[in-house]
């Protein structure tokens, strides 16, 4: 009879401790919101997280040492209680995060020398009024030293030292997420975007295209070239895309269409949606082939507003696109040239 009192009381303890710990954080929040806490007030909810989460893990290990068992919905996730300062205090409206195989120099570095340049160039108005910053983001599949020189010579680039991509086109969902996870907990931003090593990100239209739709307030949305009712493509004897080739989505889930999502050539998240993946334990979600559909199948329960953005796989420059794909280095060398002499990436040469 004892022990059983003796646990009882030890839950109180805790939903007591939970509660006050809970309120602690709200009036942080509002003292936040009133003068501002490094994060900006517009990422009060992305600090509530964090403060919240760490919280409850403090009153979980003591009710541990209680002997009483903490609700598994107070379990802080360990990504997040395990995250440290920040590594940059400047609030961005929008981070882009490349995922990149650590050998991909000659990619990186082509595109440091076109399209990263928009947001230094003079011409883009957009860019003077919204700060944003873009990271590659690569593992261990090559030399860590190298990639440690190259991310301090550069300072645009994160190096994942635990996780290694060894293979082209495989794990790169989790790639992704341990990106967004990193730049969650590192940096502080409204919207992420991640994009391809042969993405053009538009970057001037981008954010126009936010401004003219009054979108920056939108924390849990979903943006890109979105998809649905996509056949999963199963049968290993269509080798001309032996690379999209996915068992492992319709072994896990027992579907064959992908669920509704935005294609990989690039896509944004709200900061609620980035908070969410970044939040869960690493092995909360299954390790999905498509990088894309694993994206959207880890947010289908999750609330968000879908939009459509002018996307287009191929590097046509289409009228008003504000990401396009399949570029390759000579052609970026191309059209940050006829930028930065005509304002214009796509016009005609000798025009």
């Amino acid at each position: 009879m004892l022990c059983v009192v003796q646990a009882a009381v030890g839950r109180i303890f805790v939903w007591i401790m939970v509660a006050v710990a809970m309120a602690a954080t709200a009036a942080e929040l509002e003292a936040c919101n009133a003068v501002g806490c490094g994060h900006g007030a517009d990422d009060a909810g992305l600090l509530q997280i964090h403060s919240q989460n760490a919280l409850l893990g403090e009153r979980a290990g003591a009710g541990d040492a209680l002997g009483t068992r903490t609700p598994a919905a107070l379990a802080a996730p360990s990504s997040l209680v395990a995250s440290t300062a920040l590594t940059d205090a400047t609030h961005y409206d929008l981070f882009i995060v490349i995922p990149a195989h650590a050998r991909e120099k000659a990619r990186r570095d082509a595109i440091r020398k076109s399209w990263f340049g928009y947001a230094a160039s003079s011409r883009c108005k957009a860019c003077a009024r919204h700060p944003t910053k873009a990271m590659f983001c690569v593992g261990n599949e090559s030399d860590v030293a190298e990639s440690r020189a190259e991310a301090a010579a550069n300072g645009d680039m994160i190096v994942l030292e635990d996780y290694g991509q060894n293979a082209y086109y495989t794990d790169a969902s989790m790639k992704t997420l341990r990106c967004i996870s990193h730049a969650v907990r590192h940096y502080s931003f409204r919207f992420i975007l991640k994009a391809d090593t042969d993405s053009w990100v538009y970057l001037d239209r981008l954010l126009d295209f936010f401004d003219s739709h009054s979108l920056w307030e939108k924390r849990k949305l979903y943006a890109g070239k979105v998809d649905e009712n996509v056949g999963v493509l199963e049968d290993p004897r269509e080798l001309h895309a032996a690379k999209w080739l996915d068992t492992i989505y319709p072994n896990v889930t027992g579907l064959h269409t992908y669920p509704k999502h935005a294609k990989g050539a690039g896509y944004i998240l709200g900061i609620d949606l980035a908070a969410y993946l970044a939040g869960q334990a690493e092995d909360t979600f299954e390790k999905f082939h498509m990088e894309d559909a694993g994206v959207g199948s880890w947010l289908m329960p999750i609330r968000k507003e879908f939009l459509q953005l002018n996307i287009h796989s191929s590097p046509h420059c289409h009228q008003g696109a504000v990401i396009d794909h399949g570029l390759d280095k000579t052609s970026m060398a191309e059209r940050w040239a006829r930028y930065t002499s005509t304002g214009n990436p796509c016009v005609a040469k000798g025009h």
